[in-house]
């Protein structure tokens, strides 16, 4: 069977909920300082239709998480951001602004204030997270050596705002989940982010998961990647594909 799908996704959300997990967006699991339940963000970096069905499904559930949408093309679409707001999900900002600004702070910051209000116009912003963009030279977590969270009214950023090392860290970066060699930033500077790296598919982690190892988990899932339709399914794969000798070559370089 085809991994990453929609229905495997599903199958993840039926695993946890039959653990006995409850789920959290973001800003629900800070603000509710919890120490056991899964925390789910989704970084929508491109096709925003693929995360509004995410969405739904999750909705149907009785699941709310967050999204996290870029403000470039591939990802922004207001109407959508608004959908997945209304189902009660939480939506955030995947910065980007270093990178945007060509590694000037100053103008980065700037452009970053901007873009967090023009998200604002549709839904509350609580939390944000970066977007790693492995071909820039630029981390864009640097804007943080310049402004604070509360100097924008945010409560965390994903990934420095949160203590994993008692949450499990898996990411669905490079198409499987332990993918240590093609994860260039997209992980928390310390943590339990190691113990993904022997789990590599869907089925994995459900075993992860019902194994009762752990009573916490956190899951950063992209969208992009998960579709029923297979025509997307198998561009995606063959892009992941491209993706992923592009990035172990940076890895190595690094």
């Amino acid at each position: 069977m085809r991994d990453f799908t929609l229905n495997s996704y599903v199958k993840i959300l039926d695993t946890l909920v039959g653990a006995g997990f409850s789920v959290h967006g973001v800003a629900n699991w800070v603000e509710g300082k919890h120490e056991s339940g899964a925390c789910i963000r989704h970084d929508v970096d491109r096709k925003p239709k693929n995360a509004l069905a995410m969405a739904k499904k999750e909705f149907e559930l009785g699941i709310a998480s967050t999204y996290y949408f870029r403000i470039v093309r591939s990802s922004f679409c207001a109407r959508t951001v608004e959908q997945i707001a209304e189902l009660g999900h939480e939506i955030g900002y995947h910065y980007e602004d270093v990178s945007l600004a060509g590694g000037n702070v100053s103008n980065a910051v700037e452009l970053f204030k901007a873009n967090l209000s023009r998200l604002r116009s549709i839904a509350p912003i609580k939390t944000v997270v970066m977007h790693g963009r492995p071909l820039s030279k630029h981390n864009n977590m640097a804007i943080w050596d310049h402004i604070s969270l509360q100097d924008v009214d945010l409560i965390a950023d994903a990934l420095m705002s949160i203590n994993y090392e008692r949450l499990p860290y898996f990411t669905d970066t490079g198409r499987q989940w332990g993918a240590l060699a093609t994860n260039l930033r997209d992980r928390p500077e310390t943590g339990a982010f190691d113990m993904s790296s022997s789990i590599s598919t869907t089925d994995d982690l459900c075993q992860f998961i019902q194994a009762g190892s752990c009573r916490a988990i956190s899951l950063a899932v992209h969208p992009e990647r998960w579709s029923n339709d297979r025509i997307d399914w198998t561009g995606q794969l063959i892009k992941d594909t491209g993706a992923n000798l592009i990035k172990r070559g940076l890895h190595f370089i690094r």
